[in-house]
């Protein structure tokens, strides 16, 4: 409509005036990246990838395994196969551990001709020179209570 003063016409334009019973382009846009993008990158993580994250959180010893206590039953209470005593050697960061080992412990032998294999509670006895990687439950100053996530038998 010609403005009657100047000669010069006015365009009246939508652009930047909101509908507000429908969301704009880019209210969706973030709320696809909200609840779709963001998990799937940040929530999905390779099985490697857990396990890294899962080793930097974990504590470690490697010394002489001196004590073995089997559960009272196979399994136990809440999985509790039993505990193993390690004494840490002068390299190790941990004096002393004792580690409580359930059925999701992973036991592997690193015996000559043993192949690096999965083997169960009972091949752990004192003498062997173990390492191990596990959760502290409690600490004091020389011993901690925990419970063990892996345990390499060396021979």
């Amino acid at each position: 409509m010609p403005d009657s003063n100047s000669g010069v016409a006015t365009v009246s334009s939508s652009r930047g005036k909101r509908n507000p019973g429908r969301p704009s382009a880019r209210r969706w846009l973030l709320l696809v990246l909200i609840l779709v993008i963001f998990p799937l990158t940040y929530g999905c993580s390779s099985k490697e990838g857990a396990e890294t994250k899962a080793a930097a959180s974990r504590e470690y010893i490697f010394g002489e395994v001196t004590d073995v206590h089997a559960g009272k039953t196979s399994g136990g209470k809440n999985g509790d196969l039993g505990t193993v005593l390690v004494e840490g050697s002068r390299s190790s960061p941990t004096d002393e551990a004792l580690l409580t080992v359930t059925k999701k412990t992973r036991v592997v032998d690193r015996r000559e001709g043993a192949g690096h294999q999965t083997v169960d509670f009972t091949s752990i006895k004192e003498g062997r020179t173990a390492e191990a990687y596990f959760q502290v439950l409690s600490s004091s100053p020389k011993l901690w209570r925990a419970v063990a996530s892996e345990i390499y038998l060396d021979p």
